[in-house]
């Protein structure tokens, strides 16, 4: 059995990495966007 403070860590450096890869992917689409807007404009 895993002992609970380790699955509690391991839990949140997986929430911690999710979080981190959804803002990279938000940011990462907004910049494709807003230059893709550019381009047109």
């Amino acid at each position: 059995m895993v002992r609970n403070r380790d699955g509690q860590g391991i839990a949140l450096l997986f929430t911690m990495t999710g979080v981190i890869g959804l803002i990279v992917t938000l940011v990462a689409k907004r910049t494709r966007a807003y230059t893709h807007l550019l381009k047109i404009a």
